[in-house]
């Protein structure tokens, strides 16, 4: 198969090539690779590496503390979407500072969404603790200006001040922050129908 016209991320960019697929995986990208048994059209497409989710729950009818099957079919829900990898989020509540100090463990911080994270986690990486940490989309794009009495803006964390939006966006460019995941929390609509008090925590 060979996907013509496709927009490409390749080398922090993007590129129209074609790419042709063999057995299931990439064989070859650029232009002109010929021709084969089945062409699609993939123009106004972007194709990039499997996204890895590295902060997901369960919901849904998935439970991540039970069985092999409900792996399973998290990760069909996920792959259809072009996520690869989902990390399953588990709580975990000692002090983490105190724990990478004493005992030399590695610790991921989720979720930051306030500059004071920011500026802490910052300050451990250039003491040189092994630290790494995530934000999420919704605390770059969005402030409490968007606020509103709708159970589509009920997370957790809340949604913080522009100062903290502006310190997070900061934290990506001078690389503090690691990494942005989406803290994956699937509800009804029913549950996210209740207004910003009673809905269950999570963004729309």
């Amino acid at each position: 198969m060979i996907l013509k016209n496709a927009s490409v991320f390749l080398e922090n960019r993007f590129e129209i090539c074609d790419i042709a697929v063999e057995n299931g995986k990439i064989a070859a990208i650029g232009r002109e690779l010929g021709s084969a048994k089945e062409t699609l059209d993939a123009e106004g497409l972007a194709l990039a590496p499997g996204f890895i989710d590295t902060h997901v729950h369960g919901g849904g009818g998935v439970d991540f503390m039970g069985n092999a099957d409900d792996y399973r079919r998290a990760a069909a829900l996920h792959l259809a979407h072009g996520t690869t990898t989902i990390l399953a989020c588990l709580y975990f509540n000692m002090n983490g500072r105190q724990l990478v100090e004493q005992i030399g463990c590695a610790y991921h911080v989720c979720h930051i969404s306030t500059k004071e994270s920011v500026e802490l986690i910052r300050k451990a990486k250039r003491e040189g603790l092994s630290v790494s940490c995530e934000t999420a989309p919704h605390y770059i794009i969005l402030d409490d200006t968007a606020l509103m009495e709708d159970g589509r803006f009920k997370m957790n964390p809340p949604l913080r001040d522009k100062s903290d939006r502006e310190a997070l966006v900061q934290g990506l460019i001078d690389g503090t922050i690691d990494m942005i995941a989406t803290d994956h929390a699937p509800h009804s609509e029913e549950e996210k129908s209740r207004g910003l008090e009673k809905s269950a925590f999570g963004i729309v």
